[in-house]
């Protein structure tokens, strides 16, 4: 039998620039981790993403294959997992922003390391898809097919942004060379990327406290329903009770 307590590890990132001790840790059953660990001290979980007993919601159907930081904002991370890519806020406990489902499941996820708004994922059918967030959001930028195939397991960008290396199921590696344009960033794009992500963030915080508020008030509609009824049962109760003492019978006493 399944242990709700214990999660299998899938993907694992850990960036420098985010903090030495600090770790992301993707998930078999789809929740992402934020963990700390510390010299001599056992490791601390300090955030659960996308689960919902822990007060997270929007986590993936299944492993999540890919968790990555965008290497130029650390604070945001990407997940990869069932059929979607998800992008995080390490405050939140809910995706910020969620592609469309695409035709296959997605099996690995990476940023670009010079563009802010661009991020790639491999999928099971053979097709590589880039989403270029600086330009459109709602749908792929690019699709570019592979294998005939054979599911795509693995992918990695070169440093400069020029290169990158898909691995597929059967064990072979296609290396591909980019566009200019998906190599060099837009006017102002780490700026127009940031300001996006912290629009996205602000209304993700408001819905956020609008969800507690109404679960704090159906909490307390709840409370009263059930104090009511306690205070009802009480009363026939002590009706039953005095008409007990008044030696009167219950076909008389006509109460219910």
């Amino acid at each position: 039998k399944e242990d709700p307590k214990r999660l299998g590890g899938v993907s694992l990132e850990w960036m420098q620039e985010a903090g030495p001790t600090k770790y992301l840790v993707g998930t078999e059953q789809g929740a992402i981790l934020s963990l700390n660990k510390k010299p001599k001290k056992d490791v601390e979980i300090g955030t659960w993403f996308g689960l919902e007993s822990k007060g997270g919601s929007g986590g993936h159907f299944g492993p999540v294959y890919s968790t990555k930081r965008n290497p130029h904002q650390v604070k945001y991370f990407l997940t990869v997992g069932d059929w979607r890519a998800q992008l995080w806020m390490e405050e939140l406990k809910g995706p910020l922003l969620s592609t469309v489902y695409h035709s296959a499941m997605l099996s690995a996820g990476a940023w670009s390391p010079t563009r802010a708004g661009l991020f790639f994922v491999t999928r099971t059918d053979g097709w590589l898809d880039c989403w270029d967030y600086f330009y459109r959001m709602n749908e792929v930028a690019l699709s570019h097919r592979v294998t005939d195939g054979d599911a795509l397991t693995s992918l990695s960008v070169q440093n400069q942004g020029k290169l990158v290396a898909v691995g597929d199921a059967s064990g072979q590696i296609t290396l591909l060379e980019l566009c200019e344009g998906m190599v060099h960033p837009g006017p102002n794009e780490k700026n127009v990327i940031a300001g996006m992500m912290e629009r996205e963030t602000k209304r993700e915080k408001n819905l956020e406290q609008a969800r507690k508020a109404a679960s704090v008030g159906k909490k307390a509609e709840h409370k009263k329903i059930r104090s009511d009824a306690v205070n009802e049962e009480d009363l026939y109760s002590r009706a039953q009770a005095f008409f007990k003492d008044m030696n009167i019978s219950e076909d008389h006493s006509n109460f219910s």
